[in-house]
């Protein structure tokens, strides 16, 4: 059970802000078949506790969760996620080689070499950076291959409490805030339901890397207010969202393979994703496949430090690209020859018309050449030993009711070389 806390005033302000648009959903075009006032993995906080999550929970299109079996927590302490560290921000700071990247492809403005950097934002391979100079504000935004940097651009809102003024391919949206203001909330509206990103806010700017785009579609934008106070809610019509800034490639990346029934399948899952875009689309690389069941694959792609997931269901395909924040993990422990990451799957249908799943797949990158098989162990249950492939790896089938209750009786990953030799032996929460 988590513990009782008090909440910052910026965290309860965006609960209620998600339970307020929730509410506002069920009585406009875009309402859901049931109402789920908070999902954490979609809020603009996340809060983490001892409890393990042992099933997942669709109730039309909603995620929740359900909890398990008691289990042992590795510690006791309660988190609370901040748009800040879901996006590695570092404040008035940017690393010497993407402050080249971003005056160097600055080289025309004036003075480019003296811009001061706002703050840097990360999230799934793309990294903004704003910057001040005398003569306004520019965004930069960097992937592994290219670079998106805008025109330098009038610093401040006007009359506005915010204004957005900088979207890429990428799908990040960047722009300008009252000073005072300690918070946005950034929406994009003209789908099947609204869909909010989270937002960091740092001296008169507002940064959401990678979240979504916004061609041909409405920007909701929600600036400050408090915990018990709304702030100000405005709109801004397609013809008020500025058009992404052209891509320039200044470090080419090689290309990914789309010949082979991997690299099709990769490729066809990483085409035309708006909410997040796919970074460097055609270069990321294809990884294992596995089918799940009679009705459900899961096909890898791999690309730097990053892995994606794309989850097929019939005719509905589901990606979810990990960049490994170390936010997500504070309770896992590094392992130096894989990482992992568990999705679920084998969704079942329930009287309520949801649908729930207790059945995991576990994905990862190898990280280390000398692995040759990765295998899930549990207590009193066979090794189930991974599919392996171009440097990533796939345990299916990982069940959560059979967990074993008690912290002797642990979930281990085990890596192996070719000889069979141990390289690694981790105790992990899954």
């Amino acid at each position: 059970m988590l513990n009782d806390r008090e909440l910052p005033d910026l965290v309860r302000q965006r609960a209620r802000e998600r339970v307020l648009t929730s509410l506002r959903a069920e009585r406009s075009p875009f309402r859901t078949k049931s109402f789920v006032p908070i999902a954490a993995a979609a809020s603009g906080f996340v809060v983490v506790g001892s409890a393990i999550v042992a099933a997942a929970v669709f109730a039309g299109g909603a995620r929740t969760v359900t909890p398990a079996a008691p289990v042992v927590a590795l510690n006791e302490q309660n988190w609370v996620f901040t748009p800040e560290q879901h996006y590695r921000v570092k404040h008035d700071w940017a690393t010497p080689d993407d402050l080249d990247r971003c005056r160097s492809a600055g080289r025309e403005f004036p003075a480019s070499w003296q811009w001061k950097p706002v703050m840097t934002a990360t999230a799934r391979g793309a990294t903004v950076i704003p910057f001040r100079s005398a003569e306004g504000v520019a965004f930069c935004e960097l992937t592994p291959a290219t670079i998106s940097l805008s025109p330098i651009l009038t610093d401040g809102p006007g009359g506005d409490p915010a204004r957005i003024l900088f979207t890429t391919a990428a799908g990040s949206v960047a722009g300008v805030v009252r000073p005072d203001s300690p918070s946005v909330r950034l929406t994009r509206l003209g789908r099947d339901k609204p869909e909010a990103a989270d937002v960091a806010v740092h001296d008169g700017i507002f940064v959401a890397p990678n979240a979504f785009s916004l061609v041909g579609a409405r920007a909701g934008l929600k600036v400050g207010g408090s915990a018990r106070h709304e702030g100000a809610d405005y709109q801004l019509p397609p013809e008020l969202v500025p058009s992404p800034t052209p891509a320039v490639t200044d470090r080419p990346q090689p290309p990914g393979d789309r010949t082979t029934p991997d690299g099709v399948r990769l490729g066809e899952c990483l085409a035309g994703q708006v909410s997040p875009p796919t970074v460097d689309e055609a270069s990321w690389q294809p990884g294992a496949y596995l089918r799940l069941n009679a009705r459900e694959t899961v096909q890898l792609g791999r690309y730097g430090d990053m892995i994606a997931s794309c989850m097929t269901d019939g005719t509905k395909r589901t990606l979810l690209v990990d960049d490994h924040n170390p936010l997500y993990a504070h309770d896992q422990p590094t392992m130096r020859t894989i990482t992992f990451k568990e999705r679920f799957y084998d969704f079942r249908g329930s009287a309520q018309g949801g649908s729930s799943s207790s059945t995991v797949v576990v994905v990862g990158r190898v990280l280390d050449e000398a692995a040759r098989s990765v295998s899930l162990v549990r207590p009193n249950q066979p090794e189930v030993r991974a599919v392996m492939a171009n440097g990533s790896y796939i345990v299916p089938g990982v069940e959560l009711t059979q967990w074993p209750a008690s912290k002797d009786l642990p979930t281990r990953l085990v890596v192996r070389d070719a000889d069979g030799a141990v390289l690694e032996d981790v105790r992990v929460r899954i």
